[in-house]
């Protein structure tokens, strides 16, 4: 048991009190922030089906616009993302196309790319997503056995990575095998957030 301050929508401003050292704060019987000697846990928001949201929890998602010839003799292009969907927490930069980790935890990433301009003698595509700390890919194919029509693939992957504060997130790309005429489609995107 701790102590608490519960306001409660029935009785107000509710006090309770005890040995432990430990506080609470709770809004309708629900802890909202718990204080011990160990540091402070905020534990959102809890709604009446027991669902807890963190409205802070920093999040993303932005779509790319036409990007035309881009890669195809195995050029690494960093695309660009430049319509934010949505931003929680202002982490996300349509300038540098690149999230910030505003602290460190542990991110969840992805990317879904359309690419028009795919030629029979295109033989790999990679995506990559490229951290301060690492690259990892996050797909590696021939995309002739993916084709959509007659030169449209689509590459997508996700990976949980570590994050320090300040560390930075994008997205590359380099498909190889021919020239220079594979190209990111409006219908591409890159999202991200914060786990824990």
């Amino acid at each position: 048991m701790a102590a608490s301050i519960n306001a409660s929508t029935s009785g107000g401003v509710v006090t309770t009190a005890d040995t432990t050292g430990n506080l609470n704060l709770q809004s309708n019987g629900a802890t909202v922030l718990a204080m011990t000697s160990a540091g402070i846990a905020v534990t959102g928001t809890q709604s009446v089906s027991g669902i807890v949201t963190a409205s802070a929890q920093p999040a993303f998602n932005a779509i790319a616009p036409l990007q035309n010839s881009v890669t195809g003799d195995g050029t690494n292009y960093s695309v660009t993302f430049t319509t934010k969907i949505f931003d929680k927490g202002t982490n996300y930069s349509t300038s540098t196309s690149r999230f910030t980790a505003p602290v460190t935890g542990t991110y969840n990433f992805g990317s879904s790319l359309l690419f028009n301009g795919i030629d029979t003698a295109m033989t790999r595509a990679i995506l990559y997503l490229q951290t301060t700390a690492r690259t990892v890919e996050l797909a590696d194919l021939n995309p002739q056995g993916i084709k959509i029509a007659t030169t449209f693939v689509m590459l997508s992957g996700s990976m949980i990575l570590p994050m320090t504060a300040g560390d930075t997130a994008l997205i590359y790309v380099s498909i190889s095998g021919s020239g220079l005429s594979a190209g990111v489609t409006t219908q591409s995107y890159f999202w991200g957030n914060l786990l824990s």
